[in-house]
């Protein structure tokens, strides 16, 4: 486990602490974060997703030139139209594989086609943690 998860974990895993990281972080802080990770997420689906690497290539957008965040605001977003009804659902995962995933959701089809998507344990591993917040704060 990486540190910045440990961190994640023991700040989170105490509702007192979590409130106290929280409100004492700067900005700047949660800016520098949030971008650090969107860019980490970029280059992680640039080489490990194969319809993401095609909807780069289609746009002609070499992930080897994105370098900082400026680079990355260039890139196009992803759509139903362009990316996900274009993919088969294994090619949306990382390693084009559904190995790990533990449970596929279904949007509500409101647009006139449902889409599907997997999800890890790990996308939900911090979710009570946050509504508990959310219903004590507020």
């Amino acid at each position: 486990m990486k540190i910045g998860d440990l961190m994640q974990k023991f700040f989170m895993s105490n509702p007192k602490r979590a409130k106290w990281f929280i409100s004492t972080m700067p900005a700047s802080f949660w800016e520098k974060q949030g971008r650090k990770k969107a860019l980490a997420t970029f280059h992680e689906a640039a080489t490990k997703v194969p319809a993401y690497r095609e909807f780069l290539n289609d746009s002609k957008i070499n992930p080897n030139y994105v370098k900082d965040y400026n680079d990355f605001q260039k890139i196009p977003f992803t759509d139903k139209k362009k990316y996900l009804l274009k993919s088969n659902l294994k090619d949306l995962c990382l390693d084009g594989s559904l190995r790990g995933m533990y449970v596929i959701c279904r949007s509500s089809g409101s647009s006139g086609k449902a889409l599907y998507w997997p999800r890890v344990p790990k996308q939900d591993e911090f979710l009570p943690y946050g509504l508990e917040q959310m219903y004590r704060l507020y």
